[in-house]
């Protein structure tokens, strides 16, 4: 809650050998985070959350000697620069890694990818560069990996196959290249997939019918080209549906018609050709579509989404 505490942290709370949850999150707290050196005394302490003020500095080296107990880092929104430190593989029993919105630099250290109790990884909003590693396929547990609104380059690492229990991959606003992995479409857990504004290429794979789960997919402003699949018509949960700004050519498939949950429909700024497909009237709950900047042909159907 807001206490609107100011300052900095005094080093003394290693003291509090007893120690669980470290809260401050939300306040105006400001100065390094130097504090974190005395907090080796705390083996018992479990949660650190320091979102939401003004702390500055690099996240410490030191930051390795903290308690194996620990589960959750959360610094978002602060003012951290530099790089993770290589050492936070120390914390074996980390969960939940929540580093967003702050102006942290660098690659991600290869170490993390050995951190096997990892669920969650969130460092989007900073400036990370280099590649995504290569070995993130050892993250067995992850659930959300949120790498957005970086400078990430290089490929997809095909090893994202293997985490077969990612619910939310956001890897938006980057500078992401090369082809899509297949493995990616092969993971029956997806809720939401955005790969937008990347400068991915190629083609999708004709198979999409394993994300069952997915609700929300978003592959716009990238250079992705060839046709859209017919088995987007497997993905019956889907709501959100967003390929605007690509290069994809020949016609709305047919088979669009049991996307039966679509709310929003973005096909602009393609190479599409046809007619609009009258079944689009029919989707009941379809209520945003935009089909602009194609070469479709032949009259607008009536009712529907195209009452507006």
């Amino acid at each position: 809650d807001f206490c609107m505490l100011t300052g900095s942290v005094p080093t003394s709370l290693g003291n509090m050998r007893s120690l669980v949850s470290l809260n401050v999150g939300q306040n105006l707290l400001q100065g390094d985070l130097g504090f974190l050196a005395g907090l080796a005394n705390s083996r018992e302490l479990n949660f650190i959350n320091l979102q939401v003020n003004s702390f500055t500095g690099r996240l410490p080296d030191y930051v390795g000697n903290l308690s194996r107990e620990l589960r959750v880092i959360d610094a978002t929104g602060n003012k951290l620069v530099g790089g993770i430190p290589s050492t936070i593989s120390n914390l074996s029993g980390l969960s939940s890694l929540i580093l967003m919105n702050n102006q942290l630099s660098q690659e991600i250290p290869p170490s993390i990818m050995t951190m096997e109790s990892l669920e969650r990884i969130d460092i989007s909003g900073n400036s990370f560069v280099g590649p995504i590693p290569a070995q993130i396929g050892m993250l067995r547990r992850l659930v959300q990996l949120r790498l957005y609104d970086n400078n990430f380059s290089g490929p997809i690492p095909d090893g994202i196959g293997n985490l077969t229990m990612l619910e939310y991959i956001s890897l938006s606003q980057n500078q992401l290249s090369s082809g899509l992995p297949a493995s990616l479409f092969l993971l029956d857990n997806l809720v939401n997939l955005n790969l937008s504004h990347n400068s991915l290429t190629g083609v999708l794979p004709s198979d999409l019918g394993h994300m069952k789960q997915i609700d929300t997919i978003d592959l716009s402003a990238n250079r992705l080209s060839g046709s859209l699949p017919d088995s987007f018509q497997q993905l019956t949960m889907l709501t959100y549906l967003n390929v605007s700004h690509n290069s994809f050519n020949g016609s709305i498939p047919y088979t669009f018609r049991n996307l039966i949950n679509l709310a929003a429909l973005d096909l602009s700024s393609n190479n599409l050709s046809g007619t609009i497909p009258v079944y689009l009237a029919g989707l009941t709950y379809l209520a945003s579509l935009n089909l602009s900047f194609n070469e479709l042909q032949g009259p607008v159907p009536d009712g529907g989404v195209f009452r507006n």
